[in-house]
């Protein structure tokens, strides 16, 4: 018997809680605008309001 994942091999794994998700984000440098040592600032991966 063969796994999905065989046939699915684009998707991405779920990262589990959210904020797991957010922190992986935080070191995407495509996502990042700005930093120092208190913050982070990131684009919206998901933006709702247009």
């Amino acid at each position: 018997m063969e796994s999905k994942l065989e046939h699915q091999p684009n998707k991405k794994f779920k990262t589990g809680h959210w904020s797991l998700g957010l922190k992986a984000s935080m070191q995407d440098p495509a996502l990042f605008v700005e930093s120092d040592e208190l913050i982070t600032i990131i684009k919206d991966k998901y933006p709702k309001a247009s």
